[in-house]
């Protein structure tokens, strides 16, 4: 007996549940990042060392989930938005888990020391950044809405709130970013200059969190545009 798909079958395959499952691991990934700061700014290297693990395992998550969203967009599935955009947002979510172990692993590996002047700063920094992640997992489960009802309603009203928070939530983060940045230039004549270079580095990271929220944001708007 020859199988015939049907709409049912199908529409059954699309990614959007997959893709909301991948950034909920992606986020998770970054959420850890608050604790792994937390136990390194008190040089406390073996509790560094399990919430590094634990990043790297939620980042491993979501390659898994990230390939298995691949697999579902292929021709014979029917999806009512381009392909190539649900690979694009698909990117974006899967570099907040990449950037958080990388983070991590840059800070685990060198041991890295920050002033004391900056910590609190810091913390305040980092968890700007992963609100700026939680509210783009809210964008991508209102996604799943929206593609499911089949676009009824105004799509603008399910959205525009939220992104407008993530781009609120990404203008704050570069203050405090900027702000950072000013008080670590004031210490640079009393740290080592390799130091200096990685703080500077970390501080890029811990940004490109939010910038990555944002990019999801914007990808959906896209998405749902079309």
């Amino acid at each position: 007996m020859v199988f015939k798909p049907t709409v049912l079958n199908i529409v059954a395959k699309s990614p959007f549940k997959l893709l909301q499952k991948h950034m909920s691991k992606s986020c998770k990934s970054a959420l850890i990042l608050s604790d792994f700061l937390n136990a390194s700014l008190k040089s406390d290297w073996s509790e560094a060392k399990n919430f590094l693990l634990s990043i790297s395992r939620y980042e491993s998550k979501s390659d898994s989930l990230k390939i298995e969203v691949c697999q579902n967009l292929h021709k014979g599935v029917f999806l009512p938005v381009s392909k190539g955009q649900v690979l694009s947002l698909l990117m974006y979510q899967d570099e907040i888990a990449n950037i958080s172990e990388d983070l991590a692993g840059l800070i685990y590996g060198r041991k890295m020391k920050f002033p004391l002047s900056i910590h609190s700063d810091m913390v305040k920094y980092l968890d700007s950044s992963i609100n700026a992640c939680f509210h783009a997992e809210k964008a991508i489960a209102e996604l799943s809405q929206i593609i499911e009802s089949g676009f009824s309603g105004s799509v603008n009203d399910v959205t525009e709130s939220i992104i407008s928070d993530l781009n609120n939530i990404e203008s704050s983060n570069d203050k405090l970013q900027i702000e950072l940045r000013r008080k670590i230039f004031a210490l640079e004549n009393d740290l080592p200059p390799l130091d200096v270079i990685f703080l500077y580095e970390i501080i890029k990271k811990i940004g490109n969190l939010a910038d990555c929220a944002q990019k999801v944001g914007v990808q959906l708007i896209i998405l749902v545009s079309r």
